[in-house]
């Protein structure tokens, strides 16, 4: 047996099927919050999107991006983080 060969296969499926890091984005407010993401580095256009008390934006943001709220609060984020909006800014929980 090639046990070197094994182990670069056994590497790559291991690569291949790791999880994909993704920001998740839950409005703990009363209010509806229009939301800018723009995603990655640079001056992109901001996809606008309306997130009503209570929702909550999965798997936004894989390779990081920029946040902005309607209220004039906005931050950057890699892409691993867990965020909530609440009384009107961003909390990291993880």
């Amino acid at each position: 047996m090639n046990y070197k060969r094994h182990g670069v296969a056994l590497t790559l499926i291991m690569m291949l099927s790791s999880p994909t890091f993704a920001l998740d984005l839950r409005n703990e407010d009363d209010v509806t919050y229009t939301v800018g993401i723009v995603e990655g580095q640079g001056d992109a256009s901001a996809d606008a999107i309306e997130l009503q008390a209570g929702e909550e934006l999965i798997s936004i943001c894989e390779s990081g991006c920029t946040i902005r709220l309607n209220n004039g609060v906005e931050d950057n984020f890699t892409g691993d983080e867990t965020v909530t909006i609440k009384d009107g800014d961003f909390v990291v929980n993880g």
